[in-house]
């Protein structure tokens, strides 16, 4: 997302049948007016995807949220921490420092493959990734991967990866540790 009119374009060619909007922020403020236009951008996601097409968004991103409950004909599949009225919901939240994180996973009874047990609509993930705003790229991830059909035993396995080179990567030496994140 660079400017207006970009993920339309994109969408429009490419036809998604899953989009996956993380968040609305400053990142992206320098050609749009405001964070609400550029949610407003984000969500014209929609614009090549079919009625049945899967949208995610990051239910705790307020201009997101906004934007998408001003917005009728689609169905949004929310995403957040804490709230159990998102159809995603992280709880029990815990950033274990250079260990990583976990949090407990809270999806629909509905979602799972046939043969999966339905009963069972809670999952605890564990990743060496190791921040906050980690908790929101897994649990995204982790719901676009559920709505598709994957099976939860593969989300949990999926979602324990280590950090990228020099984001986050702890670098253990003796007498102490260091956070790469250069």
């Amino acid at each position: 997302l660079q400017y207006p009119g970009d993920v339309k374009k994109l969408s429009e060619v490419l036809s998604p049948t899953i989009g996956l909007i993380t968040g609305a922020g400053k990142a992206h403020v320098e050609h749009f007016r405001s964070v609400r236009e550029i949610a407003k951008e984000k969500l014209k996601l929609v614009a090549g995807m079919n009625a049945d097409s899967k949208i995610l968004i990051n239910g705790d991103s307020a201009p997101l949220r906004g934007e998408a409950n001003s917005r009728t004909g689609y169905d949004f599949i929310q995403y957040g921490k804490g709230n159990p009225d998102r159809d995603y919901c992280a709880t029990d939240v815990a950033i274990r420092g250079i260990d990583g994180l976990e949090f407990q996973l809270n999806y629909p009874k509905s979602q799972g493959v046939t043969g999966e047990r339905k009963d069972d609509s809670s999952l605890l993930l564990e990743s060496r990734l190791n921040s906050e705003g980690n908790v929101y790229n897994i649990l995204g991830a982790s719901a676009s991967t559920l709505e598709i059909g994957i099976y939860p035993t593969d989300v949990k396995k999926g979602v324990d990866i280590l950090p990228l080179s020099q984001r986050l990567n702890p670098i253990e030496f003796p007498g102490g540790v260091v956070i790469d994140d250069t």
